[in-house]
């Protein structure tokens, strides 16, 4: 078995929805990927990217001339206007405005006294939107009204200020919840009666019986009953709706609905508000946000076999728990589901094969009982082709077969043995002259199989989706890449036999993994390309703007024609390159550097900037810009070309999302493209420079410069598909001014992990403190948080933008001795809790630890996924 290491790291016409910006991708479709099971707990993923939120801090000179009062609570009056649509309120007088003669004091409902705000009374006032929380600076603060109005969602923590401060509220008649104990019995001594008037919704949302025409729902009804209203019931076929209203109940003490008169193996998506009519002195009826969750009626006849590959022996490993639980929660929603689920962590003995139905997970010994250990190299295609063939003869008669293939990847990674790096091995941290920063895949961790990486290269993945498909005779119904840079052509057109509809990502998959919603868009009555579509809004949906990126899906049928399309582009490429001249020479250099590209060089030159030297490129954008640059009619055939490539594109269903990535956010990321191909990058690059360019044009086996260790070769013994079967790597041979020497592997360590923090997190106080010898006391407070199951003690060095995972705690210990990594270094450490499903449910303060003295030989290694 060859030894691999790699990760997550390395590495459009067709754009049917594009979420931009953060208001303008809600604006734009709040609805497109609607999160599934927020009551349960399992809607926090989706949610914390779709809610309403509050309006970002704008950059804000307001507070920069006053003096009348602290800066910091002119900054609590502004983020409180800001948030909560200050324009809009039935009276804003002076708001906002300073002057020689007005302050913050002269605001409407704010009163100061001894230089300090001690009362901020603005009832009945319409104030739209949730509490900020820098309202928690306010620390005299006597009086603060802030009853009926439209205020909404969680509470923040930092209110517990106020408490202390002896502060005396008004919260009644609006939407306010507390996510924690603890923040709830701030409110409790702020406003004792607080939570008896909030019209919220109804809570812990589940499904009870689920029949052919009927789903049965069940919830906790709220404290707040009086007043009239009632829960209204809604549903759609579709994450973007319409939503069609079902029905309500008779008042607000009801604890369940029957939504009946359905269709038999349809996916529901359901939402149940709370409604409080106006009365009293709160003029505006009261529609609290939705409890939802989304749930599959029984099917008259079929089921759908999702089978899931984890290979999660490497720096996955922690995550195999939470996706194993998420797909159980799934599965409590849709009966036509069965999953087959294999995980492998780090470490030895630990090989496992569940079953997933209904809400039950069965641990079976089939591995022990097949292979005769329970630890497999699951980097081995021939471990894969026979957990997909197994799970299919274990499960006969599916109507659907949804296969998905989790863990890092790197794209159009060639085939080759990978040398074993020994622990403990002198890594550079800086690349020599001359070697390219690509691509990212050596650990200085070793596993329990050779090298434990879990990785499989592009023609792994075609040789086992073939053996397990009769070489695309039996295919699946749809193939989930959930990796990172599998969409480019070179992977599609290995393995597009083996699938009627294909689903990847040309850059980032981020590790969302919400396969608890993935679940319900699986019916055996909806074709492969509904379910895919569903797919791609799930996943787009569980992210954020700081989380830019593309997912897309296309029929395995459409990659050849494609391919084709990219073929005939090479070979009119290769016409013009002919000639010399060096005016079209520049215009096919100018329509490449201008295309769209994936950052595929990371930590290397240009990290996070996207454009050459990164290597793959939009194969849309690249096209259209050739199309601009030679106009109808040129002699080599490139816009007609160029054209037909485009129309084929038209194929690939799409989602983008661009923005500022936050390890990052000084940039911009806006690739919206989808297939990505090998781009041609400066003519004149030197010959081991684009690794990947380098093995095209060549006819394996080849020795390759291994970048580790540039004096050591390694083989590459086998060629892409595509590379045999399609003119774009002849183009890009031919581009280059002289032969490009192999080259692969690199030190650089990157995961770019999911961080989408909700807007009230609670918070924990973090101290650290240096016992020398390389280690530190680390103590922090105890969570309040209802749902948390765990602490993970984070860590990063100083100036490095990913935090990686130094321990995994149970709720009982809140202090730790902790050995560092390594000496002369300062780290920022930071506390979370985690729930089941692996969301960030409180946070402490980040913390500087300079380490000092002699250390013990230990590394970090695991990456965190902030949810």
């Amino acid at each position: 078995m060859n030894a691999k290491r790699s990760s997550c790291r390395e590495v459009a016409p067709s754009l049917r929805f594009h979420l931009h910006n953060a208001l303008g991708a809600r604006a734009a479709g709040i609805w497109v990927a609607l999160p599934l099971i927020l009551a349960a707990g399992a809607w926090a993923l989706l949610w914390a990217a779709l809610r309403p939120t509050p309006v970002q801090a704008q950059v804000d000179t307001t507070c920069d001339a006053v003096s009348a009062i602290p800066a910091e609570e002119c900054r609590a009056l502004v983020a409180l206007y800001q948030n909560t649509d200050g324009a809009a309120w039935d009276d804003h007088t002076l708001w906002l405005t300073v002057n020689g003669s007005t302050t913050p004091c002269d605001w409407f409902g704010v009163t100061c006294e001894g230089g300090h705000v001690t009362r901020l009374e603005l009832p009945g006032n319409s104030l739209r939107g949730n509490l900020p929380r820098a309202l928690g600076g306010l620390g005299h603060l006597q009086q603060l009204d802030l009853s009926d109005n439209l205020l909404r969602g969680g509470v923040p923590d930092s209110l517990c200020r106020l408490a202390v401060a002896g502060t005396q509220a008004h919260l009644a008649y609006n939407q306010l919840q507390a996510r924690d104990a603890r923040t709830r019995a701030c409110l409790d001594h702020l406003d004792p009666d607080w939570l008896e008037t909030q019209t919220i919704p109804p809570r812990e949302l589940t499904v009870g019986q689920i029949t052919t025409d009927q789903i049965q729902l069940r919830w906790q009804p709220i404290p707040y009953t009086g007043d009239g209203g009632y829960y209204e019931v809604r549903y759609a076929t579709r994450l973007d709706g319409p939503y069609t209203v079902h029905g309500t109940t008779a008042d607000k003490t009801a604890d369940g609905y029957m939504l009946d008169g359905l269709t038999p193996g349809q996916t529901y998506f359901i939402q149940v508000r709370t409604f409080t009519p106006a009365h009293s002195n709160q003029e505006h009826g009261q529609l609290s946000q939705p409890a939802q969750l989304a749930a599959v009626t029984q099917a008259e006849s079929g089921f759908v076999l999702l089978i899931l590959y984890f290979p999660a022996d490497n720096d996955l490993s922690p995550y195999v728990d939470s996706v194993l639980e998420r797909v159980r929660r799934g599965s409590e929603l849709n009966p036509n589901v069965q999953v087959i689920f294999l995980g492998d962590k780090r470490g030895p003995a630990n090989t496992r094969i569940f079953e997933v139905a209904r809400g039950v997970i069965t641990r079976t010994h089939t591995v022990e009982e097949v292979w005769g250990t329970d630890e497999l190299d699951t980097s081995d295609p021939n471990v894969l082709a026979w957990f997909l063939t197994h799970a299919r003869e274990r499960f006969p008669g599916a109507a659907r077969t949804v296969v998905s293939l989790m863990g890092h990847g790197v794209g159009m990674m060639p085939e080759f043995p990978w040398p074993t790096l020994d622990d403990g091995a002198d890594v550079p941290s800086t690349t020599p002259p001359g070697i390219p920063a690509l691509p990212k895949g050596i650990e200085a961790t070793p596993g329990d199989v050779g090298d434990g990486s879990g990785y499989l290269s592009s023609i792994d993945f075609g040789a086992a989706l073939a053996a397990a498909t009769d070489n695309g005779a039996n295919p699946f119904d749809v193939v989930f890449f959930d990796q990172c840079f599998q969409g480019n052509l070179a992977t599609l057109y290995q393995v597009h036999r083996s699938a009627r509809v294909l689903v990847a990502s040309p850059n980032y998959a981020w590790l969302a993994a919400p396969y608890h919603q993935y679940l319900v868009a699986l019916s055996p009555t909806a074709t492969p390309e509904l379910m895919a579509d569903r797919l791609i809004r799930i996943y787009q949906g569980a992210l954020d703007d700081s989380h830019p990126n593309v997912i897309f899906w296309v029929r395995g049928a459409d990659i050849p024609a494609i391919t084709q399309a990219v073929s005939q582009l090479g070979t009119s490429l290769q016409a013009a390159l002919q000639t010399g001249n060096s005016a079209i020479l520049a215009t096919i250099g100018n329509a490449a550097r201008l295309s769209q590209y994936v950052d595929t060089t990371q930590c290397g030159r240009q990290q996070f900037q996207m454009g050459p030297p990164d290597e793959l490129l939009g194969a849309g954008s690249f096209a259209s810009n050739l199309r601009r640059g030679f106009g109808p009619g040129d002699p080599f055939g490139i816009y007609d070309a160029a054209g037909a490539l485009l129309a084929q594109l038209d194929q690939v269903e799409s989602l983008a999302r661009v923005g500022h990535p936050y390890l990052a956010p000084q940039v911009t990321w806006t690739y919206t493209d989808t297939i990505t191909l090998l781009a041609p990058l400066r003519r004149e690059s030197p010959p081991n420079v684009a690794w990947r360019a380098s093995i095209f044009g060549a006819t394996p086996p080849m020795d390759a410069i291994w970048t580790p260790s540039p004096d050591q070769t390694v083989p590459i013994t086998q060629p892409f598909a595509l590379a045999e079967e399609s003119t774009w790597d002849e183009f890009i041979a031919a581009w280059y001014t002289g032969p490009m020497t192999p080259t692969v592997g690199e030190w650089c360590h990157y995961t770019p992990p999911v961080r989408i923090t909700q807007d009230v997190t609670e918070t924990l106080t973090l101290t650290v403190t240096d016992q020398g010898l390389g280690t530190a006391q680390v103590i922090w407070t105890a969570t309040a948080a209802e749902d948390a199951t765990s602490y993970w003690l984070l860590a990063r060095p100083q100036g490095q933008s990913n935090w990686t995972v130094v321990e995994q705690l149970p709720l009982t210990q809140t202090v730790l001795t902790l050995a560092a990594p390594e000496a002369g270094v300062t780290f920022d450490l930071q506390v979370v809790a985690q729930d089941a499903l692996g969301l960030v449910v409180a946070e402490s303060n980040p913390v500087d630890w300079a380490v000092s003295g002699p250390v013990l030989d230990r590394r970090i290694y695991l990456p965190v996924v902030r949810k």
